[in-house]
């Protein structure tokens, strides 16, 4: 028999000289001690001076490292992404029950007039799920806006009705947030958790001085404060609650000076729970007319992995986003057939970054939610978010093609045609975060 390294396998080093190994395509991850590396490396480059008698050739072959030289893994990455667009079965809804917001954020993109959602579009979205659900394997609801828990009574009336249906119909339940944490005491907390709603991604854009300079509240007001303190009570009263909240940090130039002092102080306050992750992103122009009088603000991150290594080897958990769930998939919804985007009125958008982009209003756009509970959809404006682009051969031998699966972003892919951009975060700062991986989760050696 024949065989051939994978082409989906990373490598990086720990502290102590050690290799780590993925395979972004099986999720395997082994470490190598530093005695073996030089095997392992003479393995993958030639297997086929191996064979399964040998342990090590035995463990990466069944961990995906080494394949039979007939595997196409190009085509299995093919069939994992349709059936993630097409045969996955969760009603993935993104809800926005509000376009508010109560800061006044120096790179926003949104902007006025505000709305809330009305009770007619409440009820017609809550009649869809009771309408639908049975169709589905489970659902997924994502809330954002705005400032989501400007509309606190909407969301917890929603939550309380579409928990009960899931219960009726005993359908799996799962939902995040994405909130500035202003609004979010002990008890709006406690009754979202109770309701199923388990991950929230909340930013801190840096110490006290930075952050109240990059999010300040609507009344001119400083906002960290109450964010931490709700963060800490939360911290201190819900221990054996099951929830993850991403602390997300917009790191601008601003912060350059106080990003190792910010970094201990994360870890002294939220290191030493495994409830908080740390989301590392980059101040960038997401659009709007604010970043144009604020591009100074725009970091280069490639100037700062040294903070990412830093957060590591405290062993403080570093995420890039949302855990996913295991009724999904890491894609975004907008590419994948069961993924809507519901506006405060009731309209059906695919992207919920542009709902309120005027030029791509008229693509992204696809429908809206019927008085009878159905959704009225566009499938000629659907279908264009759906599915991919040719993919470029470059993307197909890239380490990364299994878990971007050549779509990083359907909007620019799909919609706007441009050729694929990889994100710049998720290739340069990989082996920060696999390293983390190992600091924090104790990676398996290669026996």
């Amino acid at each position: 028999m024949s065989y051939k390294p994978s082409s989906y396998v990373l490598k990086t080093q720990n502290n102590d000289g050690e290799m780590i190994l993925k395979n972004t395509l099986t999720q395997s991850i082994l470490k190598v001690r530093a005695d073996d590396i030089d095997i392992v490396e003479k393995i993958l480059e030639t297997p086929n001076a191996f064979d399964e008698s040998n342990s090590i050739f035995s463990e990466l072959y069944k961990r995906g490292f080494i394949v039979n030289d007939y595997v196409d893994e190009a085509q299995i990455v093919d069939f994992l992404f349709n059936d993630a667009v097409y045969g996955n079965n969760v009603l993935e809804l993104t809800i926005i029950p509000t376009n508010a917001c109560n800061f006044d954020c120096v790179y926003c993109y949104q902007s006025e007039p505000y709305y809330y959602m009305s009770d007619e579009t409440v009820n017609r979205i809550i009649l869809f799920i009771k309408k639908h659900l049975h169709e589905y394997s489970g659902i997924l609801i994502s809330w954002f806006g705005g400032e989501p828990l400007l509309a606190k009574k909407i969301v917890g009336d929603m939550m309380n009705k579409i928990r009960a249906i899931c219960l009726e119909e005993k359908k799996p339940f799962y939902s995040n947030m994405t909130t500035n944490g202003y609004e979010m005491d002990a008890k709006t907390f406690r009754e979202l958790v109770v309701n199923h709603v388990r991950y929230f991604q909340i930013t801190l854009d840096g110490p006290e001085k930075i952050h109240n300079i990059q999010r300040p509240h609507k009344t001119n007001s400083d906002s960290f404060e109450r964010i931490v303190n709700n963060l800490l009570e939360i911290k201190n009263k819900f221990s054996r609650f099951s929830y993850k909240i991403a602390i997300r940090v917009n790191v601008s130039a601003n912060m350059r000076p106080y990003i190792n002092d910010f970094v201990d102080w994360l870890y002294n306050n939220f290191g030493n729970d495994n409830h908080f992750v740390i989301v590392w992103e980059f101040v960038r122009d997401w659009g709007g007319e604010k970043i144009e009088k604020n591009r100074d603000l725009i970091f280069e991150h490639k100037t700062s992995n040294h903070w990412l290594d830093v957060l590591s080897n405290k062993g403080f958990a570093i995420n890039m986003g949302f855990e996913q769930t295991d009724l999904t998939v890491s894609l975004c919804i907008a590419s994948k057939k069961n993924g809507f985007v519901i506006n405060h009125d009731g309209q059906i958008y695919k992207c919920a970054m542009v709902v309120e982009d005027s030029e791509l209003r008229s693509v992204n756009n696809i429908g809206f939610i019927s008085s009878s509970g159905d959704l009225d959809l566009d499938k000629g404006k659907m279908v264009k978010w759906i599915g991919r682009n040719e993919i470029d051969k470059k993307c197909t031998v890239c380490h990364h093609y299994p878990e971007c699966m050549g779509i990083s972003c359907p909007l620019g892919n799909r919609i706007l045609r441009q050729p694929n951009r990889c994100s710049e975060l998720f290739i340069d700062d990989y082996e920060y975060l696999l390293r983390n991986r190992d600091v924090v989760k104790n990676i398996p050696y290669i026996k």
